[in-house]
Protein backbone atom coordinates (compact mmCIF):
# COMPACT_ATOMS: atom_id res chain seq x y z
CA UNK A 1 0.00 0.00 0.00
CA UNK A 2 1.39 3.30 -0.94
CA UNK A 3 0.20 6.92 -0.73
CA UNK A 4 -0.63 6.53 -4.32
CA UNK A 5 -2.46 3.94 -4.31
CA UNK A 6 -4.90 5.58 -1.69
CA UNK A 7 -5.32 8.27 -3.71
CA UNK A 8 -6.37 6.09 -6.63
CA UNK A 9 -9.13 4.16 -4.52
CA UNK A 10 -10.58 7.87 -3.42
CA UNK A 11 -10.30 9.43 -6.70
CA UNK A 12 -12.24 6.23 -8.07
CA UNK A 13 -15.01 7.08 -5.47
CA UNK A 14 -14.30 11.56 -6.07
CA UNK A 15 -12.97 11.75 -9.76
CA UNK A 16 -12.50 15.47 -9.14
CA UNK A 17 -9.92 15.30 -6.30
CA UNK A 18 -6.50 16.53 -6.80
CA UNK A 19 -4.26 14.18 -5.74
CA UNK A 20 -1.28 15.64 -3.10
CA UNK A 21 2.51 13.92 -3.71
CA UNK A 22 3.30 15.08 -0.09
CA UNK A 23 0.19 13.10 1.95
CA UNK A 24 -2.05 10.40 1.44
CA UNK A 25 -6.02 10.93 0.17
CA UNK A 26 -8.11 11.82 3.49
CA UNK A 27 -8.99 8.21 3.81
CA UNK A 28 -8.76 6.73 7.20
CA UNK A 29 -8.24 3.37 7.66
CA UNK A 30 -9.65 1.85 11.26
CA UNK A 31 -6.52 -0.45 12.41
CA UNK A 32 -5.84 -0.99 16.05
CA UNK A 33 -2.25 0.24 17.56
CA UNK A 34 0.34 -2.06 19.57
CA UNK A 35 -1.16 -0.77 22.54
CA UNK A 36 -4.69 -1.31 21.67
CA UNK A 37 -3.74 -4.82 20.64
CA UNK A 38 -2.22 -5.32 24.16
CA UNK A 39 -4.47 -3.93 26.50
CA UNK A 40 -7.90 -5.60 24.58
CA UNK A 41 -9.90 -7.92 26.03
CA UNK A 42 -7.55 -11.08 24.99
CA UNK A 43 -4.53 -9.24 24.59
CA UNK A 44 -1.95 -10.46 21.98
CA UNK A 45 -3.38 -14.10 22.22
CA UNK A 46 -6.66 -12.33 19.61
CA UNK A 47 -4.41 -10.88 17.60
CA UNK A 48 -4.11 -13.57 15.06
CA UNK A 49 -6.85 -11.82 12.55
CA UNK A 50 -4.23 -9.34 12.45
CA UNK A 51 -1.92 -9.37 9.57
CA UNK A 52 0.38 -6.51 8.56
CA UNK A 53 4.40 -7.01 9.14
CA UNK A 54 6.67 -4.20 11.12
CA UNK A 55 8.68 -4.71 7.37
CA UNK A 56 5.57 -3.53 5.23
CA UNK A 57 4.58 -0.89 8.05
CA UNK A 58 8.14 0.34 8.39
CA UNK A 59 8.52 1.18 4.84
CA UNK A 60 9.30 4.63 3.90
CA UNK A 61 6.28 4.75 1.42
CA UNK A 62 4.37 3.08 3.40
CA UNK A 63 1.16 5.72 4.18
CA UNK A 64 1.15 5.75 8.50
CA UNK A 65 -0.58 9.04 8.17
CA UNK A 66 -3.68 7.15 6.92
CA UNK A 67 -3.91 4.88 9.67
CA UNK A 68 -6.66 6.14 12.91
CA UNK A 69 -6.52 3.85 15.88
CA UNK A 70 -10.05 2.38 16.66
CA UNK A 71 -11.68 2.45 20.16
CA UNK A 72 -13.61 -0.22 21.60
CA UNK A 73 -15.47 0.09 24.87
CA UNK A 74 -15.97 -3.66 25.31
CA UNK A 75 -12.02 -3.43 24.82
CA UNK A 76 -12.42 -6.41 21.49
CA UNK A 77 -10.53 -6.30 18.18
CA UNK A 78 -12.37 -6.78 15.13
CA UNK A 79 -12.06 -8.48 12.13
CA UNK A 80 -13.96 -6.37 9.60
CA UNK A 81 -12.10 -3.99 7.36
CA UNK A 82 -13.76 -0.32 7.67
CA UNK A 83 -12.74 2.46 5.47
CA UNK A 84 -13.75 6.09 5.80
CA UNK A 85 -13.06 9.39 4.66
CA UNK A 86 -11.64 11.72 6.59
CA UNK A 87 -14.54 14.27 6.31
CA UNK A 88 -17.08 15.70 9.38
CA UNK A 89 -19.93 14.45 7.23
CA UNK A 90 -18.68 11.38 5.37
CA UNK A 91 -20.91 10.35 1.90
CA UNK A 92 -19.31 6.46 2.13
CA UNK A 93 -18.34 3.98 4.20
CA UNK A 94 -16.42 0.24 3.77
CA UNK A 95 -17.18 -2.66 6.34
CA UNK A 96 -16.36 -5.89 4.78
CA UNK A 97 -13.94 -8.57 4.99
CA UNK A 98 -11.59 -7.46 2.00
CA UNK A 99 -8.38 -6.72 2.91
CA UNK A 100 -7.65 -3.14 1.36
CA UNK A 101 -4.27 -4.07 -0.62
CA UNK A 102 -4.06 -4.17 -4.43
CA UNK A 103 -4.49 -7.90 -4.17
CA UNK A 104 -8.06 -7.71 -2.95
CA UNK A 105 -9.29 -4.46 -4.27
CA UNK A 106 -7.43 -4.38 -8.05
CA UNK A 107 -6.07 -1.33 -9.29
CA UNK A 108 -9.00 1.41 -9.26
CA UNK A 109 -9.46 3.84 -11.75
CA UNK A 110 -10.79 7.24 -11.69
CA UNK A 111 -13.14 8.03 -14.50
CA UNK A 112 -16.75 10.48 -14.89
CA UNK A 113 -18.36 10.73 -12.04
CA UNK A 114 -21.01 7.91 -12.00
CA UNK A 115 -18.72 6.19 -14.42
CA UNK A 116 -16.72 3.72 -12.03
CA UNK A 117 -17.92 0.72 -11.03
CA UNK A 118 -15.63 -2.05 -9.87
CA UNK A 119 -16.16 -5.45 -9.65
CA UNK A 120 -15.51 -8.37 -6.86
CA UNK A 121 -12.65 -9.70 -8.76
CA UNK A 122 -11.29 -6.09 -9.53
CA UNK A 123 -12.72 -5.56 -12.83
CA UNK A 124 -14.55 -2.44 -14.23
CA UNK A 125 -17.72 -2.41 -14.94
CA UNK A 126 -19.09 -0.06 -17.39
CA UNK A 127 -21.59 2.16 -16.02
CA UNK A 128 -24.65 4.53 -18.23
CA UNK A 129 -23.80 8.71 -16.77
CA UNK A 130 -26.90 9.51 -14.89
CA UNK A 131 -28.35 12.49 -16.77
Amino acid sequence: MTPKYLWDFYRAIYPAAQASTTSSAPVGILYPSFNTVITSAFGKSAAGILCLSSDTFNKPTFPKDAFRDPESKRRTLMHAKILCPDSPNPAWFYIGSHNFSIAAWGRPKAREPGMVSIDGDGNEKKTKKKT
